[in-house]
């Protein structure tokens, strides 16, 4: 059985409610239906020049938070009004009046009207998505990972779901896609984090240090938008420098920063300095409060006296 509520704007979602009942249990799934249409001339009939041949209405269909993945996350299905036998790399459905292929198996591309206003349709659904991604946002506010499975960033065919998903990579740049530390944020005030550098920019409490980073199952859900916006890394040097404003020399360790209060994590620190990835940054290591000596004071590397066991 299956119910909408219609949106009571034109910003917000048809709400489709999908009730499925068997002998003991009745369950519910919801659904976001988003509208949108085509622009342009719409086609119409050979042999009545008055009568449209297709309809300019698109649609998108984005699963709620409680429905299963395994009912969406695999391939999402392009309706043409009914559903077809096509099933796309998106995770969501789309319906659009298309022009399909003779065997219906994919959209036309054969002939050069049928070809251009398919084009169109697509265009179309890629607006659609773009216009819903605010709504989105909110909606999916308090859980980042389920918003980044229903977005279009999987790797993309190139007739059905690459339009759609080159619209939304225009529209999603100037967007606060990224759950930070201290919320969600636009690419420019986002960092990512190298794995090297991971067990390191959390405190004794498990806090991030610096409120441009993500949790990193958050990052990871999100590498794809990371890698297009190309959301700037943050470095061993921001590290370096946090370290350089938050230590003196001569602070004890112990009364150093969350991030630096520790033995355990002042050996972590030192194991990177260790790979390559430090190899870089050695004048501004020296440069850093972080050697330590018998009182269990910090210093720099020119504050520091190198004595013989």
């Amino acid at each position: 059985r299956r119910a909408i509520v219609s949106a009571t704007s034109t910003h917000k979602p048809d709400r489709i409610t999908i009730t499925t009942t068997n002998v003991t249990t009745q369950t519910e799934q919801h659904w976001l239906r988003f509208s949108g249409q085509v622009q342009g001339n719409v086609p119409h009939r050979a042999d009545n020049n008055h009568t449209p041949e297709k309809d300019a209405l698109v649609q998108i269909v984005v699963p709620d938070s409680d429905v299963p993945s395994d009912a969406w996350q695999q391939a999402g299905r392009l309706y043409n009004y009914l559903p077809t036998d096509i099933q796309t790399k998106l995770p969501f459905h789309i319906n659009g009046d298309f022009y399909p292929s003779t065997d219906r198996k994919s959209i036309d591309i054969g002939h050069d009207r049928h070809r251009t206003w398919n084009k169109q349709v697509l265009q179309a659904l890629g607006d659609c998505f773009a216009d819903a991604l605010p709504y989105l946002l909110e909606h999916f506010q308090d859980e980042p990972l389920q918003l980044y499975q229903r977005l279009p960033i999987r790797s993309a065919d190139e007739l059905v779901e690459e339009p759609i998903q080159q619209q939304f990579f225009e529209a999603v740049a100037d967007l606060p896609i990224f759950r930070t530390k201290e919320g969600w944020r636009k690419k420019d005030e986002t960092r990512w984090v190298s794995r090297e550098l991971r067990p390191i920019v959390t405190d004794n409490t498990h806090q991030l240090i610096d409120p441009r980073l993500m949790e990193a199952d958050i990052e990871r859900a999100a590498q794809v938008l990371i890698d297009a916006l190309s959301v700037r890394e943050y470095t061993l040097d921001d590290l370096l420098r946090r370290i350089q404003r938050d230590v003196q020399s001569g602070c004890s360790l112990k009364h150093g920063p969350a991030y630096l209060c520790t033995d355990e994590q002042l050996n972590r620190l030192y194991s990177v300095f260790e790979r390559p990835i430090a190899q870089d940054y050695v004048s501004q290591i020296r440069q850093t409060p972080i050697f330590i000596d018998h009182n269990a004071t910090l210093w720099t590397a020119g504050q520091c006296v190198k004595t013989r066991d």
